[in-house]
């Protein structure tokens, strides 16, 4: 196998793990077959740090389990006055550990879980035996906190031109994973390096006429569904994050192969993969639609409208300490 990115042959010295999804978002599947540790580790890392800046701190909140966990989880929630305060996992409030040396300077540590105080406090007690060890947890607000990626309390958006090359890399990551033919992700591939300025190919896609799945109640999950249409000559990809940020990924339009489709679905609540029956409804005209509208303006405005399942996702969570 080569990197997908720099062509280097992949071996046992240089080959990088890699998650299909980000881990940052609680992607689980994995491979080493896909990018070296050059490319994954520097080259390609921008695009794993903007999903991450704009998606990851969801995955917090809703206390999503992942592969390499964060030491110090710490979510800003804001008033609308802008006073901000921050929580740990599930919303849960920050638990510190406050360590007092003996010419009274204080040093303030961030704790996730309550566990944990124990075997830190033994570990601190080891370098400096006279010191206080004060625990505090914060209460939880009078006022309502609201959740947001943007300076503006509650304000939430997503996208440009880096997350949409990380959407692209999460569709090639899934296909190239699956062994099919990588000559039908060349034009994908030169936007995941940032060649080709042109991403029509990756767009929104929230079907108006039909559902592409049936979401059952309390259901989040990370959904991937590649089909290969060989009477309409087009290959693509439906990437579904948290059930909310949906994508069309074009791979090609000139695809003459078999008839194929693969379905990834991970459940986030119960850390586990299901069986997810997708049906997507997409035609050569509507695919050459999609490629000529998408990431224009009505598109996202259109876009804009479909945040109802987002706030339905954390809006139990953000009423709790109010």
């Amino acid at each position: 196998m080569n990197c997908y990115n720099c062509s280097v042959v992949l071996n046992e010295e240089n080959s990088s793990r890699e998650h299909i999804i980000n881990n940052s978002l609680g992607g689980r599947l994995k491979s080493n077959k896909l990018l070296c540790k050059n490319c994954n580790n520097i080259i390609l890392k921008p695009l794993d740090d903007e999903i991450e800046k704009q998606l990851g701190n969801l995955a917090d909140l809703l206390g999503i389990k992942k592969d390499r966990k964060k030491k110090d989880i710490r979510i800003p929630l804001k008033t609308k006055g802008g006073k901000t305060k921050y929580f740990g996992s599930n919303l849960r409030p920050n638990h510190r550990l406050i360590i007092e040396d003996n010419n009274g300077k204080k040093t303030e540590i961030n704790v996730d879980g309550d566990k944990k105080f124990d075997s830190l406090i033994i570990a601190k007690q080891k370098e400096n035996p006279k010191a206080r060890y004060i625990e505090v947890v914060e209460q939880p607000p009078d006022e309502l906190y609201y959740y947001g990626n943007t300076d503006k309390p509650g304000l939430v958006i997503f996208g440009g031109p880096v997350y949409f090359r990380a959407i692209a890399k999460m569709a090639v990551n899934f296909y190239l994973f699956k062994d099919y033919p990588i000559r039908y992700c060349k034009e994908l591939i030169t936007i995941i390096k940032g060649e080709n300025k042109d991403i029509r190919c990756i767009n929104y896609y929230y079907p108006t006429h039909y559902f592409p799945h049936t979401l059952k109640e309390n259901e989040t999950t990370h959904i991937i569904h590649l089909v290969g249409d060989k009477k309409n000559k087009i290959l693509y990809a439906y990437i579904e994050l948290f059930n909310f940020e949906n994508f069309l990924i074009i791979f090609s339009m000139n695809y003459d192969e078999s008839d194929f489709q693969e379905t990834y679905c991970y459940d986030l609540r119960n850390n586990t993969e299901i069986e997810k029956d997708i049906k997507i409804k997409i035609t050569r005209d509507q695919a050459e639609f999609l490629y000529s509208f998408s990431n224009s303006e009505p598109y996202q405005k259109e876009h804009g409208k479909k945040y109802s399942r987002f706030e339905k996702l954390i809006g139990q969570s953000q009423h709790i300490y109010k």
